[in-house]
């Protein structure tokens, strides 16, 4: 049987009352050391990861690339992309061969993808077509000429300021002092008020409702090259620009809601006929639009619009998209009249 361990030792106690040891010095904090104002390294474990992105991702680090980032936090705006696709209006074939100039420069297809952010199908399908218009609505269309835009933009600015910086500064020679103030000059030499402001608000058609519009189904009576007039009328306005119609036309659309985008329009206005982009999206919310504003600015139907209420009856013109083809009697020739109607006439009649 083992013995049980000793109990521990314990420590000597010790007398204090009569101890000659001397009391702790009383610190005077007056006398302290001042710590030196500086900037001091802090651990990167202190930061959260909020703290660390903006850190290490400052105004010098590289920007994202692609069509929506290549020139700036101003240029990422969908609004400024529109207008300027707008503005530039390209031709798709010239387009195509931009890409692949930039591919014989070495650059690899997957590359330029990646950068304009398109997918493998879009960009095979633009590539493959031919024509001014053939594919101007795919994603690889707009976002190329965005991308190519944007380039050559920034190559423009980064040659005037090497430009800018080689050039000697020119010094003023030194003048009287004017009496009159810069301020005052400033706005004598500004446009006119009337020219510089414009009242958006009569633009505006929130406060008009039309029937079955909460189904998208508003039957139209215009024919698309009268929505085509209207649009052509809307852009001489000032402050209207294509970017503004599209927001304007896009809210008209309640049950569904769609992104019409610039290439639409583009495809639309080109177009002649009075069917002609019937089943196009632009025309159902363009008719919608500018029939509550003729609404709101109280003016009257006219008198084609009137004969289109009679000639289509209470459900409008044919939105559906047409083919092109009519099954008629030997002899007879389909021939289509300003209001959209289709007859059957005998052949050698006109």
């Amino acid at each position: 049987m083992k013995r049980p361990p000793p109990p521990p030792v314990r420590p000597p106690l010790f007398d204090l009352t009569n101890s000659a040891r001397p009391p702790p010095p009383i610190i005077n904090i007056d006398t302290l050391p001042t710590v030196k104002p500086g900037p001091y390294p802090v651990s990167t474990a202190c930061l959260s990861k909020k703290r660390t992105y903006e850190s290490t991702h400052t105004s010098d680090s590289p920007t994202p690339t692609g069509a929506d980032a290549e020139d700036g936090d101003s240029e990422t705006d969908e609004d400024a992309d529109e207008e300027l696709l707008e503005e530039l209006d390209m031709d798709c074939d010239v387009v195509r061969a931009q890409i692949r100039a930039f591919l014989a420069e070495g650059n690899t297809a997957v590359a330029f993808r990646k950068l304009i952010r398109a997918t493998p199908g879009s960009y095979n399908g633009f590539m493959k077509q031919q024509g001014r218009d053939a594919g101007i609505a795919a994603e690889t269309y707009r976002n190329a000429v965005l991308f190519f835009a944007k380039r050559d933009r920034r190559a423009k600015r980064a040659a005037e300021a090497n430009l800018s910086a080689a050039a000697p500064v020119p010094v003023a020679p030194v003048g009287a002092a004017t009496s009159e103030p810069v301020a005052k000059r400033r706005k004598q030499d500004a446009p006119p008020a009337a020219n510089r402001t414009v009242d958006n608000s009569i633009y505006d058609v929130s406060d008009i409702h039309l029937e079955k519009e909460e189904r998208d189904a508003v039957p139209v009576f215009d024919t698309c090259d009268d929505v085509r007039i209207k649009i052509r009328a809307f852009f001489k306005q000032p402050d209207c620009t294509q970017a503004s119609l599209l927001r304007k036309l896009g809210a008209q659309y309640i049950l569904a809601p769609r992104a019409l985008r610039s290439p639409q329009v583009n495809t639309f206005m080109r177009q002649k006929g009075p069917l002609e982009g019937n089943s196009s999206g632009i025309f159902y919310a363009a008719y919608v639009y500018f029939e509550k504003l003729r609404i709101k600015q109280g003016k009257k139907k006219s008198a084609k619009r009137e004969e289109m209420e009679r000639k289509w009856g209470p459900g409008g013109v044919d939105r559906t998209a047409g083919g092109g083809t009519f099954w008629c009697k030997q002899g007879e020739v389909p021939v289509q009249d300003d209001y959209g109607i289709v007859t059957f006439e005998k052949k050698g009649r006109r």
